[in-house]
């Protein structure tokens, strides 16, 4: 029986074969053409390949934490004097009344960046540093994003106030090659505090809708920075807050409980806020708030067009090259066609001689 397939396949794999050689002896004969060929379809096939590998990150931001399908953003519509702002941020208190009174909640944090560069000492080698990436989180920020750690328990890092972990790379600016737990870095601001690391976690993915290279106890900026009873306030409405839901839990209707939780305690009667709870997969693509965005975010029409056009880079580069081998293949069975018909008139003619 595999003899009988490869005498079927035989005349095939020859046609083929001669296919190939025939476009080999082309490309000798005209090598400009043929380079200019094969030149495109390279170009084409790499422009291509790199807008889609573009295409595949903006896709993929925010997807490599474990539950990124269960976090939300809680965003605002703030509707006053005739005007609708989106924002970022919502009541301070209101993520953890969430997480203490509704079942479908998981867990909660909150993250606060002050939106500029943060001075940092550290006091054993007297460096300073101006850092644009400190962040300000809850000690449960772990237990909402599940970052890989070096070195520490992510549990418990930061239980403690005046507590704070670094990125990897952070920690190798700071103390090289020693063991940075246990050290000091101080913050100043108004006063200067010390923070004692307790943790070194990996760096942030570059798909991230934020990142962040020093993370400290949110407690610790409401004593550093700001007064403690504003700090509590429900009027306090410049922090991000993130909660992530239970499988299957009613995310709509977490949504409504939220509008009406904050309908009764929002101080101001002239200003309405709207809740908007974000997935935190679309936030890149699809989220473009007035105020509150980490980053520059990304638009999934742009990525419509990048993909499109390379789609067109690739069938062109592809059409190109396939035009050029079509084109070497007809011109040599024409020129074979001809050799053979003048081969046969030739013997017509010799042998009307010799009759």
């Amino acid at each position: 029986m595999s003899r009988i397939f490869r005498a079927l396949r035989l005349p095939h794999a020859t046609m083929f074969i001669n296919y190939f050689k025939i476009l080999l002896r082309t490309l000798k004969k005209s090598r400009v053409y043929a380079s200019i060929s094969i030149l495109s379809l390279f170009l084409g096939l790499t422009c291509a390949t790199l807008i889609f590998v573009y295409v595949q990150k903006e896709l993929n931001f925010d997807r490599f934490y474990p539950d990124a399908g269960r976090i939300y953003r809680i965003a605002y519509d703030r509707i006053g004097n005739g005007t609708i702002r989106h924002i970022g941020f919502a009541p301070m208190p209101l993520t953890p009344y969430l997480r203490d009174n509704y079942e479908a909640v998981e867990e909660v944090t909150r993250v606060f960046n002050y939106r500029r560069a943060v001075p940092v000492t550290i006091p054993e080698t007297q460096a300073s540093f101006n850092e644009p990436l400190f962040g300000w989180v809850d000690s449960t920020y772990f237990q909402v994003f599940d970052i890989d750690f070096i070195a520490g328990n992510p549990e418990t890092a930061l239980d403690r106030p005046y507590s704070i972990v670094l990125s990897e790379s952070t920690a190798k600016k700071y103390f090289g090659d020693e063991d940075p737990v246990g050290k000091i870095v101080q913050f100043n601001w108004d006063a200067t505090s010390d923070l004692e690391v307790t943790g070194i976690y990996e760096d942030f993915p570059t798909n991230s809708h934020f990142r962040f290279d020093l993370l400290s106890n949110l407690e610790t900026a409401s004593k550093a920075m700001w007064v403690g009873l504003w700090f509590q306030s429900w009027a306090n409405l410049f922090v991000s807050h993130y909660l992530k839901v239970k499988p299957g839990a009613d995310v709509e209707y977490l949504q409504t409980e939220s509008d009406r939780i904050v309908d009764d305690k929002w101080p101001f009667e002239t200003i309405e806020l709207d809740p908007v709870f974000q997935p935190l997969t679309s936030i890149h693509l699809y989220s473009h708030l007035d105020l509150g965005e980490f980053n520059a975010n990304g638009n999934i029409s742009n990525l419509y067009l990048f993909g499109v056009i390379g789609l067109i880079i690739l069938f062109l580069g592809c059409f190109n090259f396939m035009n050029m081998v079509t084109s070497a293949i007809r011109v040599s069975l024409q020129g074979n066609r001809s050799s053979e018909d003048t081969r046969k008139s030739e013997m017509a003619i010799n042998t009307t001689t010799l009759l």
